[in-house]
């Protein structure tokens, strides 16, 4: 399942991004924050109804990021594949949804196996805390998917003021710009 490229992929984006990333520390404060202050003061929870519905969204979310990045790659031309590429969007770009899709995997199979046995506060904890992981992680992805449309954007944006710099400084418009001169001319002349 893991080829070389995943493996790369790590490597550019390094265990430390993973673990000093906003939704890594995040889902880690929250859960250490539940865990020393849940006192038994939520009586009518129910950890187990969490468990399932949280795994159901978990396996879902499989789908969807899948879909995602299907979807982002379809969309994209070739020219601005290697564009993100060269400038090491792609990569990154990759690594996350790799890694989002890793982590829903590992959620759902936490929550099956949490779902299979009775669990205590702990295990129900540790679970907390990777589903916490991916909810952030997934907004990570989502500000990833919003940095390459800006950047599709910008691209775009260049490439259309190339075009039309191309345009400006082009035979044609050189000889339309002199005759509206001479017409201009003329006209003035004439009053």
């Amino acid at each position: 399942m893991t080829d070389l490229g995943s493996v790369s992929r790590l490597r550019n984006a390094g265990l430390s991004r993973i673990l000093t990333g906003y939704d890594f520390l995040l889902s880690l404060v929250v859960t250490l924050c539940i865990y020393f202050t849940d006192f038994d003061i939520l009586t009518n929870f129910n950890a187990t109804d969490f468990v399932s519905q949280s795994t159901s969204l978990a396996v879902s979310l499989i789908g969807f990021i899948i879909a995602g990045v299907a979807i982002l790659v379809a969309l994209s031309d070739e020219k601005f594949l290697l564009y993100l590429k060269k400038n090491g969007v792609y990569g990154n770009l990759l690594f996350v949804f790799e890694y989002t899709v890793l982590l829903a995997i590992f959620v759902s199979f936490i929550g099956i196996v949490l779902q299979s046995y009775s669990f205590g506060r702990l295990e129900f904890h540790i679970f907390l805390f990777f589903f916490m992981y991916l909810l952030f992680s997934t907004v990570y992805l989502v500000s990833n998917i919003i940095s390459f449309g800006d950047k599709k954007g910008d691209k775009i944006l260049t490439e259309g003021l190339s075009d039309l710099m191309s345009q400006l400084e082009s035979e044609d418009f050189v000889n339309d710009s002199d005759e509206l001169e001479a017409k201009d001319d003329n006209d003035s002349m004439n009053e």
